[in-house]
């Protein structure tokens, strides 16, 4: 983070951010700056989240307003309840803004009729080691709200819930199969 008398920056090496910013003229003057590999994100008020995933950055925006600097590309505006992938060279709506986006960051999941293996990508961020989806469960659909801090139950909730089984290899080496 540099914060100085001319901006608010932040670089955003890994992972992902949720922030919060407020518009009015005392920031306008020290804007807030979101810094990835792949270029700038200039807060207009707003509230967004901002993550690192394929090759490039993933940005939802909640409320408000942002500007979206590629390092290579023209500047594109984002406005509410929009999903932006940008890279260097350029930027890409990224579909429709799910209601749930920002559930991580009050400690759950929500899944809405998500296919498996998006679901347990996701879960795989909140868990030590290696967590795979066989690719003959992928496809199976979940809906619920699960709890971040204990992973272990969620995959046990998932074997009561879909025709799957959770094999470990050791705690750190789990799948997921179809039961069969």
């Amino acid at each position: 983070m540099q914060f100085n008398a001319h901006e608010r920056r932040i670089r955003l090496l890994a992972g992902e951010v949720l922030l919060d910013s407020v518009h009015n003229a005392a920031y306008l003057a020290r804007p807030l700056i979101v810094e990835t590999p792949a270029g700038d994100i200039q807060a207009l008020g707003t509230r967004f989240t901002v993550r690192e995933i394929n090759d490039g950055t993933r940005v939802d925006l909640y409320t408000g307003a942002l500007e979206i600097r590629p390092r290579h590309a023209l500047a594109t505006r984002m406005q509410a309840g929009q999903r932006l992938w940008f890279n260097a060279s350029g930027s890409l709506p990224a579909g429709e803004l799910p209601a749930n986006a920002s559930s991580w960051s009050q400690g759950r999941l929500i899944a809405e009729r998500q296919p498996l293996g998006e679901f347990i990508d996701e879960l795989s961020r909140y868990r030590p080691g290696l967590l795979r989806c066989d690719q003959s469960a992928r496809q199976l659909l979940l809906t619920g709200v699960f709890p971040l801090h204990d992973t272990d139950a969620i995959l046990q909730a998932l074997e009561r819930s879909l025709p799957v089984q959770v094999n470990y290899r050791t705690r750190y080496w789990v799948t997921v199969k179809r039961r069969g």
